[in-house]
């Protein structure tokens, strides 16, 4: 029987297929028309042939890119363009297709995986900003040429409809292409059904009333399924979202039917607005959450690797809990006991080694067990022979210093002659181990001399071994160093173990270590020595704190942001309830803020977002916070009030520091902004109702002519106070 020919990209027959595809898809656009153009809410044949296209070889792009230029005329022909503008309408979308895909290729490969965060910056930068940015301007052009349409109504429609095209299907077919060598990930989705369900049924909850803006419900339920199910997870929870939220839109539902207008062209942009924030919050979540799968493949790739390492040392290597049983044992112990090491697991030491070594090796145990680390030699017999062996017993302490159970390291010396070679060979064998694990590895005698380091001391500090063998600490590395280990090599010389984290800087590498001090004990309890173990977390500590950042502030202004907003209101409630406090909410946004990106670009935008942020942290305290939501969004929590008025003085400065214009690329941008203040002299306000007092304060100001503020009064009315003198200045 002949085998099945495998269909490619140079194929005609599945070129055909991809043409007929795209025009489906541009068909199922056309239907979800907003207003009365035939400008579509979301454009989804962009994002399809992205997604695909990225997912190919380059050699198939040409014919691909036909393809999808074939099927966008056949669909904007068939929906009535003339024909000369059908042909550049596509040509418009097969350029953004290549301005997007080729820089994505060239950087990353045919490996692109949006689970990391320069992939999601580029596909962020070029697909969903530079890409449908140009291919919207010139279809508006074309347009206004041919209709005489205006070209910043059509940038404007055509613009974010072909974003989240491409924000929405690009990711989803990438993720369902890739193969992740991550195990888990080869059945990510089918355990997703749970979290997706509770997607839908909230999302659905949400669209299909319009009583009230319940759009905050839906992040809970697709964060949820970011976090469990990673990138696919989230791709998928996005789809689902722009769907539902689309077609209800479209179909008058949910709760952006809530705004005043009778035009959908406004609740289309919000929808598309909330929908490029929802896709922000589930594409980082999903991306931190593959970081975080390999992190623990990692480290389960690490114990492996341990786990090969002590099997393959010629020594007797166990762990033994509080009980005194076995529940490590190394592969060695097969060679001496004859039997299967995973046997021993759970048996008791006397049980395994007999009443009579277990007379002379139970008081080590006992010993290691109240926390004090056993280093002797004795004999015993195992498998019918009679051998010696060196024991060594360290205690697995705990933080509280409770003592866990046994580290346990028995080498058999029954020959001494052969113990001696057996000694260099094995001495010889660390000593390769240790080289090449990237940590320090050293031993000290009580004097503070190094009797052992490993080749890593040479490489990170840029000495030979000859140079730190026989030679004080403090005479080998720098006195700060030095001085930041002489209390733990003191305290490890009294007989203590000391874990702790040290920095230093190496040949002008700064690093961070977890140093571990053990003391090495004669069987007298005299200190004989020191080990010294130090690990570089550098990477795992700049990872920690990168979280840490992103997850409590704003990336563009550095502000604090609505995590850390929400946590700083709910303190600062909480604080003046007790103390009998007053406070003050903020709730500010920049007048005509869409207006100066339409006209001067995003960029403008940004350095306008920023010179308001730099403006409102020098308005105010620094025991105040100062908060982007999102967008134009700030608010700002005044702490530590004494009545109504202190508010209100700030609120003047804001706006008079504004009065200067923004500059930025030799251009100066007047800015003006609204504020609405909540202020809480009872400490009877919870954090929603003082942000929503705080709204509506905005909403009055903004009502009020703009570039000016209101002051809610505890949510009955909205009023002025005015300012004694002290303040009006």
């Amino acid at each position: 029987m002949t085998a099945p020919v495998a269909l490619t990209w140079s194929h005609p027959a599945r070129l055909l297929r991809l043409a007929l595809l795209v025009a489906l898809f541009c068909w199922v656009s056309i239907v979800l028309t907003r207003g009365d153009g035939r400008v579509a809410a979301i454009w989804l044949s962009n994002g399809l042939l992205l997604g695909l296209v990225l997912g190919a070889h380059s050699r198939h792009w040409g014919g691909m890119l036909a393809a999808g230029y074939v099927g966008n005329f056949v669909a904007n022909f068939a929906a009535g363009d003339s024909l000369h503008l059908a042909l550049l309408l596509s040509a418009c979308n097969t350029l953004e297709i290549l301005m997007a895909a080729w820089p994505l290729r060239r950087r990353f490969g045919p490996t692109l995986s949006l689970t990391t965060a320069p992939a999601l910056l580029y596909f962020f930068g070029f697909a969903l900003l530079l890409a449908p940015a140009v291919s919207a301007m010139l279809a508006a052009m074309l347009l206004a040429a041919d209709g005489g349409a205006s070209v910043l109504d059509v940038f404007t429609e055509w613009y974010p409809a072909d974003a989240m095209g491409m924000l929405i299907l690009a990711p989803l077919l990438l993720a369902l292409k890739a193969q992740s060598d991550l195990p888990t990930q080869q059945s990510r989705l089918r355990g997703a059904w749970l979290p997706w369900l509770l997607l839908v049924s909230t999302t659905l909850l949400v669209f299909l009333q319009q009583g009230y803006p319940l759009l905050f419900l839906v992040f809970p339920p697709l964060l949820l399924l970011s976090y469990l199910r990673g990138m696919r997870g989230s791709v998928l929870g996005l789809a689902t979202l722009t769907v539902i939220a689309v077609l209800a839109t479209i179909e008058q539902h949910g709760p952006f039917m809530l705004i005043n207008t009778g035009s959908m062209h406004i609740r289309v942009l919000l929808l598309q607005v909330f929908i490029a924030i929802a896709a922000a919050q589930g594409l980082v979540m999903g991306m931190l959450m593959a970081q975080r799968e390999r992190l623990g493949l990692a480290l389960q790739r690490s114990e492996q690797n341990m786990r090969t390492i002590t099997d393959n040392l010629p020594a007797l290597i166990a762990y033994i809990d509080a009980d005194e049983r076995y529940r490590f044992v190394n592969a060695h112990t097969r060679r001496v006991f004859g039997d299967d090491p995973s046997k021993l697991l759970g048996r008791t030491l006397r049980e395994v080694r007999g009443d009579l070594v277990y007379a002379d090796i139970g008081p080590r145990i006992a010993q290691a067990l109240r926390g004090e680390a056993s280093n002797f030699e004795s004999h015993g017999m195992a498998n019918g022979k009679a051998y010696h062996y060196q024991a060594n017993y360290i205690p697995d302490v705990d933080s509280d210093g409770t003592v866990k159970g046994v580290y346990a390291m028995t080498f058999d010396i029954t020959d001494r002659k052969t113990a001696e070679l057996k000694q260099a060979a094995d001495e010889e064998r660390l000593r390769t181990i240790t080289n090449n694990l990237p940590a320090l590895i050293a031993y000290l005698d009580p004097q503070g001399v190094y009797r052992f380091c490993n080749q890593t001391h040479a490489d990170w500090f840029g000495k030979p071994l000859e140079d730190w063998l026989g030679s004080d600490y403090r005479l080998v590395i720098d006195d700060a160093f030095a001085d930041a280990q002489t209390p733990h090599l003191q305290a490890a010389l009294k007989g203590r173990r000391i874990d702790t984290e040290l920095t230093l800087v190496t040949l002008g590498t700064p690093r961070t270590l977890r140093a571990s001090y053990l003391p090495h004990l004669a069987g007298d309890g005299r200190v004989l020595g020191v080990y010294l173990l130090m690990n570089d977390i550098t990477s795992l500590k700049t990872v920690q704190a990168e979280l840490h950042r992103l997850a409590r502030h704003d990336v563009l202004t550095g502000l604090a942001n609505r995590r850390e907003f929400t946590d700083r209101l709910e303190n600062t409630i909480a604080r003046n309830r007790r103390l009998q406090g007053q406070h003050a909410l903020m709730f500010l946004d920049i007048d005509h803020f869409k207006t100066i990106n339409d006209v001067h670009g995003h960029a403008t935008g940004d350095a306008v977002l920023c010179a308001l942020a730099d403006r409102l942290k020098a308005s105010v305290r620094h025991i105040d916070t100062v908060a982007r939501l999102a967008g134009d969004e700030f608010v700002v929590i005044l702490d530590n009030l004494h009545n109504a008025e202190e508010p209100q003085f700030i609120a003047h400065k804001i706006i008079a520091a504004m009065e200067k214009p923004v500059l930025f690329e030799g251009r100066q941008i007047s800015v003006t902004v609204s504020i609405g203040i909540a202020f809480d002299g009872l400490g009877r306000l919870g954090p929603d109702e003082l942000l929503s007092l705080a709204d509506t304060a905005l909403y009055s100001a903004k009502a009020a002519g703009r570039n000016t503020y209101r002051l809610a009064d505890n949510g009955s009315a909205v009023a002025t106070v005015t300012l004694p003198n002290q303040f009006a200045a």
